[in-house]
Order: structure tokens, then sequence, then C-alpha cells
């Protein structure tokens, strides 16, 4: 008879290009878990430099081969074929974690109407960070009465550089940002925000970012939004 044997939490993360960084956070997962069971899952979005078959070689992790759908998108790829878990821990592959790093997520997850608990972030060279940086990225836990704790206790070093954001995806970011505003705000409000963020965008292009052209292009022309997205042909993308 075979027995299923529920993992303590379940891992995902999300790949594109990472195949320099990814070995060192599957590494550093086992002494960060402290003697708990994770089911982890590499969700791969289309990398075209051996990453998905660098993590297929290992025997720690499972890899979900996709096509390039979003990091959100990716991430909700792996939730669905995770083993069920009470917890999900949600990783960048540039990321590393300390030793002993998950039982006090776990343990400030349980208290009281908490539903996302974030760790203490440092740069590589030690300097802290910021774990949040803009509120509406976790505002579908708050709309469920949900609390978003800090747990200093758990150190994640950030590496950097190995998210693997190109144009499609950034481009995924800034559009599902102006949809979920939409979702939550009048038309007003939302048009404001639409061409605030276009603004915004602007900006990022003149400070050398060429990634944010083709997020205005995908903003003003409906047409060259990602398929993944499932947009409808409105300029205020629903």
């Amino acid at each position: 008879m075979i027995t299923f044997v529920r993992p303590d939490l379940a891992v995902v993360i999300v790949t594109y290009n990472s195949s320099h960084d990814i070995g060192d956070l599957l590494d550093s997962i086992p002494a960060a878990l402290d003697g708990l069971t994770a089911d982890v899952v590499v969700v791969d979005n289309g990398s075209a430099d051996g990453t998905a078959d660098l993590v297929a070689a290992r025997g720690d992790c499972r890899v979900v081969r996709s096509a390039n759908v979003g990091y959100a998108g990716g991430i909700n790829r792996g939730v669905r074929e995770a083993a069920p878990a009470d917890a999900i821990l949600v990783l960048n592959p540039d990321a590393r974690l300390s030793e002993h790093a998950v039982p006090p997520l776990l343990e400030a997850l349980r208290e009281p109407r908490t539903g996302i608990v974030v760790p203490q972030l440092r740069s590589a060279d030690g300097a802290l960070e910021p774990s949040l940086r803009r509120e509406p990225t976790l505002l579908r836990a708050r709309d469920l009465g949900l609390l978003t704790r800090y747990e200093p206790r758990s150190v994640v070093v950030h590496t950097g550089g190995g998210s693997g954001r190109n144009d499609m995806t950034h481009a995924m970011q800034i559009v599902n940002r102006v949809r979920l505003y939409r979702r939550r705000n009048g038309v007003l409000a939302s048009w404001c925000y639409f061409w605030l963020a276009i603004a915004s965008e602007m900006t990022w292009v003149a400070r050398g970012h060429p990634q944010s052209r083709f997020a205005i292009a995908a903003l003003l022309r409906p047409s060259l939004r990602p398929a993944e997205l499932g947009c409808s042909d409105r300029l205020l993308p629903r």
C-alpha cells in the first residue's frame, strides 16, 4: 500500500535563464528547512540557457517546463503542481536562504489572521533591503482579512540579477498592475492610474531601462499585450 506523506510546505521557484543562480539557491534549502519536509517545484519559463536541464538533473526538486507565462503565472503553475501543503514558500532564483530560516516563517504564519510572512532581506553586501515596496502586490491577502507579518529571525540574501526579467515579462507585470487597479477602483481613477503608469515607465526609459519601452507600447496598443494575459482589446486593460 502506498501512503502519501503531506509535506510541511511547498517551495515554488520560477526561473528564466537562471542557470547561474538556481543551483546555489537549491543548495541552501536543506539547511534552511532545519528538518522540515518540503516539495520543491521549479517552474522554468522557457529558459534558453539550460536552466531546466540543470534542475532536472538534480534529485532534490522537480522541474516543470513551461512557456513564458510571466512570474505570477509561473507561481500559479507551481502551486498547482506542488503537493498539497499548509504553507507555500515562494522564492526567486537569485535568493539564498540562511540556515534555520524556514521554521520561524511557519511559526509566524500560525499567528491569528496571518496570511503572508516575509523574511529579513539582505543584499549580497549585507545591506538591509525593504521587503515591501508596493502594497498592491499584497492586497489579495488583505481583501480576505489577512495580515502580512515581518519575521526578522529568517534571513534571506538577495544576490540580484537572477530573476530573468525581459521585455515580455516586464510588460506582463505593468499591464497586470493596471488591471488589478481597475478591478478595485472606478473608471476615472483607473484612467488616471493608467496614464501615471505610462509616465512612470517613461521615466525608467529615460534612466536607461529599455524594457520599459515595450511596457509602454503594450499599454497603448492592446494588440501587443502578451497573449498569456488574456486581456480584452480595450485600451484600459480588464
